[in-house]
């Protein structure tokens, strides 16, 4: 996930200071809250570009640190907006300490943070990884599924195959969390609507 200041097309006024990258990740954050007090997410880190000096662009290996958001329940919980803005400021604060704070945290604090976030929602993959544009000598994938989110309970995320800009995200949930997912992701998609015209 990239910091919103980062990117073009990101406007901090019109979307709580969180890249459209960082989105769609928060809507499962939100509906999937059950009963715990505080709600943790965490959220892939691409630094390639973030390292002095930036590794190359054509750089194959790999260089992802977690950012970690965390938003009391109650708040995330709220009626209307207020839940998904709460997420949205949670998630831009974990990014912007992520990045601020990169080369500082050894990987024994990152587990320590793991560890305290116990619940966390996690989010697998980014639209940053290009996973449609790999080519193994097989031609360009159909269809990329992250399968490990059925055992994990983590958010899939990544770019559309078949339209620029677009993202997929998945979720993987027992029947009842499935449900309330849905309907929490109805409401939000018809108030979005109802506020849009």
């Amino acid at each position: 996930m990239d910091r919103p200041a980062d990117q073009p097309g990101t406007s901090r006024e019109n979307g709580g200071g969180v890249s459209s990258q960082a989105k769609p990740p928060v809507h499962p954050y939100i509906c999937s809250l059950g009963v715990v007090l505080d709600a943790y997410l965490i959220l892939p880190m691409d630094y390639r570009p973030r390292m002095k000096p930036p590794f190359p662009e054509k750089y194959i290996g790999n260089c992802v640190g977690p950012a970690f958001g965390m938003a009391p329940r109650g708040e995330l919980a709220a009626a209307g907006v207020g839940g998904l803005f709460t997420a949205c400021a949670a998630v831009a604060s974990a990014i912007d300490e992520a990045v601020r704070d990169i080369g500082t945290y050894s990987m024994d604090a990152w587990m320590d943070r793991v560890r305290e976030s116990v619940a966390a929602l996690s989010v697998a993959g980014s639209p940053r990884f290009h996973v449609y544009e790999l080519d193994f000598g097989f031609g360009r994938p159909v269809k990329v599924d992250i399968v490990s989110v059925a055992r994990t309970g983590a958010v899939a995320v990544g770019e559309s195959r078949s339209s620029t800009g677009g993202m997929e995200f998945g979720v993987s949930l027992q029947p009842a969390g499935m449900e309330r997912y849905r309907k929490c992701f109805a409401d939000a998609i018809a108030w979005l609507h109802e506020r849009s015209r």
